[in-house]
């Protein structure tokens, strides 16, 4: 059922859809190295021409942390976590995890394009320079532990004159280790002209950010929810939205279920629509043992919006000055609330963050901070609103911005959360908040990884970090892997020359141990002469 609600739309009103899955494909997938038989002997070689494509520089790569843990014998265990990176690359879909007990990177895995769709970004499509798909990963449900799905815009260019590009919502499926991929088309509530049963308005799902939460039903049951924007006819990218109703869209999946649920949201009064980023929904319980309403003791959902989507150039959103959420529990259900203006107009998305002061049912307190950067008269600066697990901070805190940026737009897109040594130990929290800056040809100024980080007593901006090749930097996923004491935080990202690089710092009780980009781009061509 697809529901809309919102003070723009009726409220809960249903319109019936029909959400046809086209079947799953399940490929074996080769090894990633090629051999040749050549003579003179052995030689080992290495390439980047599946990977490094430049018309793919601003389709960034998504990454996530997985556990699993391993019996050794004699009563002993221990965990496993696995890093996986997913990307679009030459081939299509591809992925590459890097293990906490080899601590090293596995080959890239090619698993093709089973949806059929164009990688390159679609020229004459409307957009210019084409189009930007994101990808969203969800943890998986197999018994592994280490698969994961992967939700994808993707644009299928037509072939007849007159008719606007079509588009659909690619959902994969990823087990990195065990190297397969199950792949399937899923039309979301309005992809097509053809269809009677969907709505006219929209075209295109545009997914950019997800939550896993547990279902009303127990017994381990997980419900996914997937959050972006329904695009409307006649657009096609999520930055040409000026004036045209942008809804926040939802698609949930029940643990079980074949075939998910759409829900429209709507967007909020007296606003023209809304933007959201790969790190605008939150899920916190705000006070599980004392709370003030039964509301403060059950899981919140949130998802923060920058309102008034509009075009800024090259395509980067310049939206309104202000900053809604909507707020979805088991009580109240969904209604959309006003963090107010962050004091200009707000480049790019909001950035959520939830932390805990300690475990929920020990009287840890569920705490949430949000991230916006805004336009001013002394360039783009950080603002910053509070949660301390009983209510709202009174108005918009100012950070600044890095002073070598010059005032060049700045947003953040990702975070980390961990403790630097003992858990659940407030003066031990640790929270990095990474993003990027834009790039500024007049000034000569790459685009580069842009950190905010709570460092257990103070919020402060890192010194901004330029990508080995030179070239300006994006990245939209960050995540960290705790073992024992040490930590490791990872980014992965782009530059502009399609490259992917990975960077990592890791730290134990307080000690800087390492910090060190490394080039993901490569792959081992192995040459082997004939007769061996």
């Amino acid at each position: 059922m697809f529901h809309r609600s919102g003070s723009r739309r009726p409220s809960r009103s249903g319109l019936g859809l029909r959400t046809s899955v086209l079947g799953v494909l399940a490929l074996a997938l080769a090894a990633p190295a090629s051999a040749q038989l050549v003579g003179g002997g052995n030689a080992f070689l290495r390439k980047d021409t599946n990977v490094v494509v430049q018309e793919l520089s601003r389709h960034l790569p998504a990454s996530g942390v997985r556990k699993q843990t391993r019996y050794l014998g004699n009563f002993r265990w221990e965990t496993i976590q696995t890093l996986s990176v997913l990307a679009e690359t030459r081939t299509g879909l591809s992925s590459r995890y890097w293990k906490s007990d080899t601590r090293s990177w596995s080959p890239w895995v090619h698993h093709g394009n089973p949806l059929g769709a164009p990688i390159q970004r679609i020229s004459g499509s409307g957009d210019s320079p084409g189009i930007d798909t994101g990808l969203t990963l969800v943890p998986g449900y197999a018994a592994s532990g280490e698969d994961w799905s992967a939700y994808q815009g993707v644009g299928l260019p037509t072939t007849v004159p007159g008719i606007e590009v079509d588009f659909k919502t690619g959902i994969h499926q990823i087990d990195p280790v065990a190297r397969t991929l199950v792949a399937g088309q899923n039309f979301p509530g309005f992809p097509t002209v053809i269809s009677p049963t969907l709505p006219a308005n929209y075209r295109h799902f545009n997914p950019q950010t997800a939550l896993t939460s547990p279902s009303p039903q127990g017994s381990g049951r997980l419900v996914r929810r997937v959050f972006g924007t329904g695009v409307p006819r006649g657009y096609v990218k999520s930055a040409r939205f000026e004036g045209a109703g942008i809804p926040l869209v939802e698609l949930r999946r029940d643990h079980d279920s074949q075939f998910p649920q759409w829900i429209d949201h709507g967007w909020p009064f007296e606003t023209t629509g809304v933007a959201v980023g790969p790190g605008g929904a939150a899920s916190i319980i705000h006070n599980y043992l004392a709370g003030a309403t039964p509301m403060d003791r059950v899981e919140q959902r949130y998802v923060f919006v920058a309102t008034n989507p509009s075009d800024d150039g090259y395509g980067e959103g310049l939206n309104g000055e202000w900053i809604k959420y909507r707020l979805g529990n088991e009580i109240q259900g969904h209604y959309w609330n006003d963090l107010g203006s962050a004091g200009g107009l707000v480049y790019g998305t909001p950035l959520a963050i939830p932390y805990y002061t300690n475990i929920p049912a020990s009287g840890g307190l569920g705490r949430l901070v949000v991230f916006a950067v805004a336009s001013t008269s002394n360039g783009f600066v950080l603002k910053s609103r509070y949660h301390d697990g009983n209510g709202w901070d009174g108005q918009w805190q100012h950070w600044g911005a890095p002073p070598v940026l010059g005032g060049d737009k700045f947003k953040l897109t990702s975070s980390v959360v961990y403790w630097d040594g003992t858990p659940n130990v407030l003066a031990n929290l640790r929270i990095s908040a990474f993003g990027y800056s834009e790039e500024n040809t007049s000034a000569g100024r790459v685009g580069k990884l842009v950190e905010f980080h709570w460092d257990g007593a103070s919020w402060r901006f890192a010194a901004p970090r330029t990508a080995p090749d030179g070239k300006s930097f994006r990245t939209s996923h960050a995540s960290v892997i705790e073992q024992g004491n040490t930590d490791r935080i990872v980014v992965v990202g782009r530059t502009s020359t399609g490259r992917i690089y990975e960077f990592s710092r890791e730290v134990s009780n307080g000690q800087l141990l390492s910090e060190n980009w490394a080039d993901l781009s490569w792959e081992d061509v192995t040459l082997t002469r004939a007769g061996l």
